[in-house]
C-alpha cells in the first residue's frame, strides 16, 4: 500500500467515524428531548386528573352558614397564581396514617416562593407519586412546621380531613408538581364565564382551569393544558335541594321528623382537555 492510499484510507475512516458520532449524538439529543417532553406531558395530565377528580365531587358545606366555594384570582407578568378551595367527597386513599373522612376540605394553589403562605398546613413528603396514582404513594408528615427550607414553588394541594368553618386553612399540603408554576381558573355561573367567583355560598356549574408547565432546564418551550370540568352537584347545591349532613341533621331534629339527608357522590360526567407545547 502506497502512502497516498494510506492517507486516503485514513481520511475516509475519519469521515466515517465523524458521521457515526454525529448520528449518535443527534439520536441521543432527540431521545433526551422526547424524554423531557414526555415527562412534562405526564405531569400535566396527571395533575389535571387530580384537580378534575376533586372538582367533580364538590359537596355542600356540612356546617351551616359557611362558605361552599372560595376562589382567589392572583398573578403577575410571570404567570397566574389562582387558588380555589371547596368541600369534596374524593378524599384520597392515602395517607393511611393520617385522618380520613367521607368529605374533606381541598385547596389548589401555586406556591410563589419563600414569601408564600402555607395556609396553616404542614408539608407532607411523598414516598411515591400521587400524580401517577402510585399505590405506594404514602405521604409522611414532616415533624416541623413549614419553613423556608421545605420544598417550595410549583403547584400544591392542601387537604383537611376534618372540615370546619374555615376553608382556607388546616390539614396538610402536598406538592403536586414543582414545574407547574401557573394556574388559572374560569367559572361558569350558568350565564357567563367569570375570572372571579364572588358568591362563596354558591358553586359554579362548570370550572375551566389552565396549567402551564416549564422545563426546569429551559430547553423546551412551556406547555399549556386547558381542561373543562362540569360540576354535577352544582344545581342541587345552589337550589338548596342538597344540603350538608350537619345542617340537615340539625334541621330534622328540630322539626322532630327523625330523618336526615346526606350528600350523594356524583357519577358519570365528562371532562375534556388538551395539551400543547411549542417546538
Amino acid at each position: 500500500m502506497t502512502l497516498v492510499e494510506m492517507l486516503t484510507a485514513m481520511m475516509v475512516g475519519v469521515i466515517l467515524i465523524g458521521t457515526a458520532f454525529s448520528t449518535f449524538w443527534a439520536a441521543t439529543q432527540a431521545w433526551e428531548k422526547s424524554k423531557r417532553r414526555s415527562e412534562m406531558i405526564r405531569l400535566l395530565d396527571g395533575t389535571a386528573d387530580v384537580i378534575t377528580r376533586y372538582l367533580r365531587t364538590i359537596q355542600p358545606p356540612f356546617i351551616e352558614n359557611t362558605s361552599a366555594f372560595l376562589a382567589i384570582d392572583d398573578g403577575d407578568d410571570q404567570g397566574d397564581y389562582d387558588s380555589v378551595a371547596f368541600i369534596s367527597s374524593a378524599n384520597p386513599k392515602s395517607p393511611r396514617q393520617l385522618a380520613l373522612s367521607d368529605i374533606c376540605e381541598v385547596q389548589f394553589y401555586i406556591d410563589v416562593g419563600q414569601n408564600s403562605e402555607n395556609f396553616g398546613a404542614p408539608t407532607v413528603e411523598l414516598t411515591g407519586d400521587l400524580v401517577a396514582n402510585s399505590p405506594e404513594a404514602t405521604p409522611t408528615p414532616l415533624q416541623q412546621p413549614a419553613t423556608s427550607e421545605e420544598p417550595q414553588g410549583g403547584l400544591w394541594m392542601r387537604i383537611d380531613a376534618t372540615p370546619d368553618d374555615d376553608l382556607m386553612s388546616g390539614g396538610y399540603r402536598i406538592q403536586l408538581a414543582e414545574q407547574i408554576n401557573s394556574l388559572n381558573f374560569r367559572f361558569f355561573d350558568g350565564t357567563e364565564w367569570l375570572y372571579e367567583w364572588y358568591d362563596d355560598t354558591q358553586v359554579p356549574q362548570a370550572v375551566e382551569f389552565t396549567l402551564i408547565i416549564r422545563d426546569p432546564l429551559e430547553r423546551e418551550n412551556p406547555m399549556v393544558l386547558i381542561r373543562l370540568v362540569d360540576i354535577p352537584m352544582a344545581k342541587a347545591i345552589n337550589d338548596g335541594t342538597l344540603s350538608g349532613t350537619a345542617s340537615s341533621t340539625s334541621s330534622d331534629t328540630s322539626s322532630g321528623s327523625g330523618t336526615s339527608s346526606g350528600s350523594t357522590t356524583p357519577s358519570g360526567s365528562s371532562s375534556s382537555g388538551g395539551t400543547s407545547g411549542g417546538r
